[in-house]
């Protein structure tokens, strides 16, 4: 049999690269455009977004001229009777009759219509960014879930070290034990904290395998790997250290502060629309009409041309306008005062975002220290049970230290991350290129 060795190292470079690529870590970025093209509560938001468009165009089109054509094709039944001295004949009669008509009206003056078009066009404002506000939590919720999966993964890792630990040390103390150095108490203790310790494993496996589920809820898709933090992550801070420059931006870009003015907007052309009810209405009607009819007087034909201007004007409506006008006043207080609190809120959120990014830079590097110093504890602690000056219960909780001081650390680093893109979500500056930067963070 002759084997073809060109094709066998095609295929064989196919099968490795194809292991490769399933073995392939999936970057931060990666799992962003996953959700971009699967997640359905964006893609709802967006939805509504174009819903309120065509709604506007809805509104708009009411301005614009609207043309109707009437047909009417009837059979007649017409039953006569004369009295004295009347002229014409009396008598029953069946006969046909035609109609075709076109009738074109256009507003010329139409206050309600024109408050309308402002609200819908306020409303519009109002989805625009109210979708752009979505398009920031989107992001902030892909981050969120995608360190909650490496949190997991880091918890079981360590939970497992730990336990691991754990039973080395349960088995010297069983050991020492049976040579009499060890008492019953010992052995207990040991026991108890590595039956915690499995108890902890289990919780976090299952905390995993749920924060996997909630990333492939929005992704459609389960990863073999994600990437983590670089080993030597430091994180600084480098953007504006004017905690004023942040609050400005917010006040022009915060999508949902913006929202907000548009709401006050749209609810100030309410209150003129309510107060439309006391304005004229003013119309361009043009008419044709081709009537084709029968009778007793014989058949006929008749076109009619008119052009004219309807003029509507409101005198009392049962204190109708003046109640919406009294409605509409009060609901525009209400989402002022609306707008006030979420301006206030902004600001509160904003301060709290650009204190957390620069605290949690501190707390990290102390942090790092505290691991090198409960790395350097546990092993002194080691060679003191070695000797005999310490208990298997200080290396328990030496190790425990060590390992709350390396959960903290990779948690604090996690958070950073957060409150970075957090502080750019608040002035409404977040974007995909964020997303694109953060990705350079991990390995």
């Amino acid at each position: 049999m002759k084997i073809n060795v060109t094709a066998f190292l095609l295929a064989a470079t196919a099968m490795l690269f194809s292991i490769e690529s399933a073995l392939a870590k999936s970057t931060l970025m990666d799992v962003y455009l996953d959700a971009v093209d699967n997640d359905p509560e964006i893609r709802a938001e967006y939805a509504l977004y174009q819903a309120q468009i065509s709604n506007q165009d809805k509104t708009s089109g009411n301005l614009l001229p609207s043309v109707v054509l009437t047909g009417e094709i009837a059979r007649n039944r017409e039953d006569v009777e004369t009295g004295s001295g009347a002229t014409g004949t009396s008598g029953l009669t069946y006969f046909d009759s035609n109609l075709l008509a076109l009738t074109i009206k256009q507003p010329l003056y139409r206050k309600d219509i024109f408050s309308d078009i402002d609200i819908q066009q306020a409303k519009t404002r109002v989805a625009e960014y109210e979708y752009r506000n979505a398009e920031h939590e989107f992001i902030m919720r892909i981050v969120q879930r995608y360190l909650a999966v490496l949190a997991s993964r880091n918890e079981l890792h360590y939970l497992n070290t730990e336990k691991n630990a754990i039973s080395e040390q349960l088995a010297n103390t069983k050991k020492r034990y049976k040579a009499g150095i060890n008492t019953n108490a010992d052995l207990y203790e040991a026991q108890a904290t590595f039956d915690l310790a499995a108890a902890q494993v289990i919780v976090a496996e299952t905390n995993l395998f749920d924060a996997n589920a909630a990333l492939e809820e929005v992704t459609n898709k389960t990863y073999v790997d994600i990437t983590d933090l670089q080993h030597n992550f430091k994180p600084v801070y480098d953007g504006p250290a004017d905690i004023a420059h942040w609050i400005e931006t917010a006040n022009d870009k915060n999508p949902e502060l913006i929202a907000s003015r548009y709401r006050v907007e749209s609810l100030r052309y309410e209150l003129e629309r309510a107060g439309a009810g006391h304005y004229p209405k003013l119309d361009l009607v043009a008419k044709y009409s081709n009537e084709d009819t029968g009778g007793r007087f014989g058949e006929s034909e008749t076109d009619d041309q008119s052009i004219s201007l309807q003029l509507e004007f409101p005198i009392y409506e049962g204190g109708k306008v003046s109640a919406g006008i009294r409605e509409s006043n009060s609901r525009l207080n209400a989402e002022q005062e609306h707008f006030t609190r979420t301006h206030r809120l902004v600001k509160r959120e904003i301060s709290k975002a650009f204190k957390s990014v620069s605290s949690t830079v501190n707390r990290v590097n102390a942090l790092k220290q505290a691991v090198k110093s409960a790395d350097a504890a546990l092993s002194a602690i080691k060679s003191g049970y070695k000797a005999g000056s310490r208990t298997s219960s200080d290396v328990l909780d030496a190790q425990k230290e060590l390992f709350k001081a390396r959960r903290d650390h990779f948690q604090e680093q996690y958070k950073y991350v957060v409150s970075y893109l957090k502080l750019k979500q608040l002035a409404g500056t977040l974007s995909s290129d964020d997303v694109k930067h953060v990705t350079h963070w991990f390995k």
